[in-house]
């Protein structure tokens, strides 16, 4: 394992001596070096209550797969980088199973981007890549499906350096396979922004939070995961959306499976964007719309 860990670090330094950062792509542009939420568990019914699966369909012609999380009957936060350019977006939530009937499943055409991302170049890795989702049908809460508490303003800059943090999405199930039919969740570390700014620049701004690898190099979100949660169980045992993924690695340097951190935009900081587009206030919901701990990761 020391050895492993040596090697990685000797090949970071080469890539940033070749180049001065490491390229950052967003993970449903990760074609062949596709993966999942890498090296991670099958989830059971109740455990993520909040995921939602996405599928995204534009106008082009073609559909993209993308996660979410319940945060208001009404109101999904996503990526804007999967939202952008869409026509139409059918939404499950309620099942683990994407060969189940889920508890909820319907179809929309209302969502905002954040107004400093722009929408016209999706492909391209942009700060502040954070979207809302309007379910025109609300969803009716139950023990399976249930919305997460949003990162307060306050704690919007918290520093997650070697915290235990939880991501979860229904992508691929290994480099170049098919997509996960089960909704996969795993462990994974914090990483300080100064340290995730050495690898991919000036992108990781004050509103990215980064992660990575918990006990195996492999461990991470990819193609499929984009703009579904980053989860941190606090020190109440409540879960709290502290990021919404948004891009990893390009595969020139490795993609999904190279150790590299992973990058989430921080809910947190856009308080006043959400309420302004939804009118809700997201940091003073009633507990009624609060999501049930039994199942919480510790």
């Amino acid at each position: 394992m020391l050895t492993k860990a040596v090697f990685l670090l000797l090949a970071v330094a080469v890539i940033q001596i070749q180049s001065e950062y490491i390229e950052p792509k967003f993970f449903e542009d990760m074609v062949p070096v596709a993966g999942r939420i890498v090296s991670g568990w099958d989830a059971v019914l109740g455990q993520h209550p909040h995921q939602a699966h996405l599928r995204l369909e534009r106008g082009s012609g073609f559909a993209v797969g993308c996660g979410g999380s319940f945060v208001h009957p009404e109101w999904l936060i996503s990526a804007a980088h999967c939202t952008a350019l869409s026509v139409n977006i059918f939404v499950r939530g309620g099942a683990v199973s994407l060969d189940e009937t889920p508890e909820y499943l319907e179809e929309t055409n209302q969502y905002w981007n954040h107004p400093t991302y722009d929408s016209s170049a999706p492909g391209r890795v942009q700060p502040n890549d954070i979207c809302l989702i309007k379910l025109q049908v609300p969803a009716t809460f139950t023990n399976n499906l249930a919305p997460i508490r949003v990162q307060s303003a306050a704690d919007a800059s918290q520093d997650f350096s070697q915290v235990k943090l939880v991501a979860s999405g229904f992508g691929h199930t290994w480099t170049g396979g098919p997509g996960a039919r089960i909704l996969q969740w795993v462990f994974l570390r914090g990483v300080s922004n100064a340290h995730c700014r050495l690898t991919y620049g000036s992108i990781v701004t004050d509103a990215t939070v980064c992660a990575h690898y918990f006990n195996v190099t492999s461990q991470s979100t990819c193609q499929g995961d984009s703009g579904g949660p980053l989860v941190h169980t606090n020190p109440k045992g409540h879960r709290i959306l502290v990021g919404a993924t948004s891009f990893g690695a390009s595969p020139s340097f490795g993609g999904c499976h190279s150790g590299m951190p992973a990058a989430f935009i921080r809910p947190g900081y856009f308080h006043d964007w959400l309420t302004e587009i939804s009118g809700i206030d997201f940091e003073n919901l009633d507990e009624q719309f609060i999501e049930r701990e039994s199942l919480s990761l510790n």
